[in-house]
């Protein structure tokens, strides 16, 4: 064999695992929006957020450490970054259901209650929240990108128990042994 065509045979290896990689990417990656955005998103303005608290919805805040450093309602919950969810650094899959549905459980998010994921300056992260929900079931969830203003009365820091700053579950998940 030449020198030519153990160059074109090269070429022609590399061509196939690039277009095979960047097929795999593209794959994951409509496949994790099309699952995210299997269900239509119900976007809600932050007057109807503070009417559906009112009401009884859990409010999951998602914003930045900045954003929330603005305030927090009383009764909202702030999870800090929605990182703990994301299993890989590509963002394309989540940590194990029974993660998630134990962390938002304990935290007063459980299928049966209306949530409304807000957002503010990183929609993305609002996306990511409202996946995981859809993981462990919870369909009746909203999402709402705020004004750079919380969207009730007097907003305050709440540090009480089930509020304020979270630090994601520190024990590590064996992805073998989850159902």
């Amino acid at each position: 064999m030449d020198l030519g065509n153990v160059q074109t045979a090269v070429q022609t290896a590399v061509q196939t695992a690039v277009h095979s990689a960047v097929q795999t990417a593209v794959q994951a990656a409509l496949s994790y929006w099309v699952g995210a955005l299997s269900e239509p998103v119900l976007m809600i303005t932050p007057q109807e957020m503070a009417r559906a608290r009112g009401e009884g919805a859990a409010i999951w805040d998602v914003r930045t450490p900045a954003e929330y450093e603005q305030g927090l309602e009383e009764d909202d919950l702030w999870l800090g970054s929605v990182d703990w969810l994301l299993a890989d650094n590509c963002g394309g899959n989540l940590v194990p259901a029974p993660v998630i549905a134990e962390t938002l459980g304990n935290n007063g998010i459980k299928p049966g209650r209306m949530v409304i994921v807000y957002a503010q300056s990183r929609a993305v992260d609002a996306f990511v929240a409202l996946r995981a929900l859809r993981s462990i079931g919870i369909h009746d969830a909203r999402v709402c990108l705020g004004s750079g203003q919380t969207a009730g009365p007097a907003p305050i820091r709440s540090a009480r128990a089930g509020h304020g700053a979270f630090n994601p579950p520190d024990q590590q998940v064996d992805l073998a042994q989850v159902n």
